[in-house]
């Protein structure tokens, strides 16, 4: 699931505000999570650097895992 993509498509109401890059993640995180239900896994490219929502994002799918990519 790429962040970009899904904001744009959406909720293009978004900015790129704090509050509003945090609630991106947690709708993605949201949406990753009913996919992993139902046995797919999911790649979330997002930038994420809120620890708080990364810690959310563990909380509601234990299994999820954190990968940093330096490009």
């Amino acid at each position: 699931l790429d962040g970009d993509t899904y904001r744009k498509q959406l909720w293009p109401e978004l900015t790129f505000s704090p509050a509003d890059r945090q609630e991106n993640l947690r709708r993605l995180g949201f949406l990753a999570q009913l996919l992993c239900r139902r046995g797919i896994i999911v790649l979330l490219a997002a930038i994420n650097p809120y620890e708080a929502i990364r810690a959310d994002l563990r909380a509601q799918c234990p299994a999820a895992r954190t990968v940093y990519v330096r490009c």
